[in-house]
C-alpha cells in the first residue's frame, strides 16, 4: 500500500517516528517469520517445473452435479454397511437388485476342452450386492464391477435351497481375459467359470432421517474414521459436501497436471515404503511372498506395477503441492498448526502428542499444509453445474 505524505513536516515527523518504533518493529517482524516458516519443503533439492506441469489451478472448474453424485455414493454406502438388513430368499429366479453370494471355480477351456483348475481366478463365498443386467457393449466407465458377464450368467437363474433337486447353480461362464489382464495364469486365456449359488437375499434399508443420526452418531463417525458427532442430516451433509468438494477439486487438478520427469530418488522412497509395509505384513503372517500374492489376488507382475502405481501416484502429488505452495507462498502458522492437529487428534480420538507421535511430525505437517492448500483452491474455484 503507498503511503502519501501531506507536506515535508509530516514527512520527517513519520520518519521520525519509524525510526523510534523500529526496534520493535524488527522484534514482532520477527516472530512472525518464526510463526509462519512451518512448511516442509522435500522437494528444495529438486527444480519442479523441470519434472510437473501444473495445470490450472486458480479459478479450476468444480462440477456441483458431480459433488452431489459423489455423495449419493457416500450415503449408500454408508446405508449399506450400517443400517441395512438382509433377508434370506430361499427358493426362485435370482432378480436384479438382489443380493447373491457366489462361489466361482475357473477352468482352463483350450480347444473348447475343460482343464485344470485355476486358483488364481476362482473365489469361495464372493457375495455380490444389487446385482445387474449389463450391456455388454456399454459398461459404465466409472464403476468397479465384479464380471458384469457374470452378473448376466446369474440373473433368471434358478435356485431353491430347501429342495435336495436343485443343484443351484448359475449357467457357465465362458470368458477370454484380455492381453493386458493383471493375472498372469489367464493373460488371453479362455477359461470356463463355474458360477455356485449359495445364497440370496434382499436388502432392508433404514429411513434416512434426523433419527437415524441422533440415535447412531458413534456409528457413522467410525464409518468416517473420524469424530464429527452429526446428530442430524444436515450436519452429516455439511460436512461430507465440503470434503467431496475438496478432494474432487484437487483430483481433477492432478489428473490434468503433467509428470515430464519422476525424480528417481523420490519414486524409490516411496517403493521402498511399500515393500516395508508387506514386507512387515509377511513377517506378521509368516507368509512366504508367494503367499502374499495369492493373498492379495495377483502375481508378481501385478504386485510391481501396483507398487510402481503408488509410489509415482505420491511423488506427482506432492511435487504438485510443492509448486502451488511456493508459487502462492501459502505457508502454516504455529498457531495454525496447533489449532488444526488439535482438531486432526479429536477426528481421530488421540491427543495432540499421539497424533505426531503415531504419523510423524514431518507427515502432520505436510498433512496440515494439504488441507489448507486445498481448502485455498477451492476458495478460489469456478463453480460450474
Amino acid at each position: 500500500m503507498a503511503v502519501k505524505s501531506g507536506g515535508g513536516k509530516k514527512k520527517l515527523a513519520l520518519i521520525l517516528c519509524l525510526s523510534i518504533l523500529l526496534p520493535i518493529a524488527l522484534g514482532i517482524a520477527a516472530f512472525f517469520v518464526v510463526d509462519y516458516a512451518l512448511v516442509d519443503t522435500p522437494y528444495d533439492s529438486i527444480r519442479l517445473p523441470k519434472h510437473i506441469e501444473v495445470a490450472k489451478y486458480m479459478g479450476a472448474a468444480l462440477s456441483e452435479s458431480k459433488v452431489m453424485e459423489e455423495y449419493e455414493k457416500s450415503k449408500s454406502e454408508l446405508l449399506a454397511q450400517h443400517f441395512t438388513t438382509k433377508e434370506k430368499i430361499n427358493s426362485g429366479k435370482v432378480a436384479e437388485g438382489q443380493n447373491v453370494t457366489v462361489t466361482v471355480v475357473a477352468y482352463d477351456y483350450t480347444d473348447n476342452m475343460l482343464g485344470t483348475k485355476i486358483e488364481s481366478v476362482s473365489f469361495q463365498n464372493k457375495e455380490i450386492v444389487g446385482v445387474k443386467k449389463y450391456d455388454l457393449e456399454n459398461l459404465p466407465k466409472d464403476e468397479e464391477i465384479l464380471f458384469p458377464e457374470l452378473q448376466n450368467k446369474l440373473i433368471g437363474a434358478d435356485f431353491n435351497f430347501g429342495s435336495q433337486y436343485m443343484n443351484n447353480m448359475a449357467p457357465d461362464l465362458i470368458y477370454t481375459y484380455p492381453e493386458d489382464y493383471n493375472v498372469a495364469a489367464v493373460k488371453g486365456k479362455k477359461v470356463l467359470h463355474r458360477i455356485y449359488i449359495e445364497s440370496v437375499t434382499v436388502s432392508k434399508v433404514a429411513e434416512w432421517n434426523d433419527e437415524l443420526f441422533a440415535q447412531n452418531s458413534a456409528t457413522v463417525d467410525e464409518f468416517l474414521g473420524m469424530k464429527i458427532g452429526a446428530k442430524t442430516v444436515k450436519e452429516f451433509e455439511d460436512y461430507m459436501l465440503e470434503q467431496i468438494r475438496l478432494n474432487l477439486l484437487w483430483n481433477s487438478i492432478v489428473d490434468a497436471s503433467k509428470v515430464k520427469e519422476y525424480p528417481e530418488k523420490k519414486v524409490k522412497l516411496y517403493s521402498d515404503e511399500f515393500d516395508a509395509y508387506y514386507n512387515n505384513l509377511m513377517d506378521q503372517n509368516d507368509w512366504e511372498f508367494s503367499e502374499l500374492l495369492k493373498q492379495l489376488e495377483t502375481d508378481e507382475s501385478g504386485y510391481i506395477n501396483t507398487r510402481k502405481t503408488y509410489a509415482e501416484g505420491i511423488v506427482k502429488e506432492e511435487m504438485i503441492l510443492y509448486e502451488i505452495i511456493q508459487a502462492e507462498k501459502i505457508r502454516v502458522s504455529r498457531s495454525e498448526y496447533k489449532a488444526e492437529l488439535a482438531k486432526l487428534a479429536a477426528d481421530g480420538g488421540v491427543t495432540p502428542e499421539e497424533f505426531e507421535d503415531n504419523y510423524g511430525k514431518a507427515l502432520t505437517e505436510r498433512t496440515i499444509i494439504w488441507e489448507k492448500v486445498k481448502q485455498y483452491l477451492l476458495d478460489n474455484a469456478t463453480i460450474v453445474e
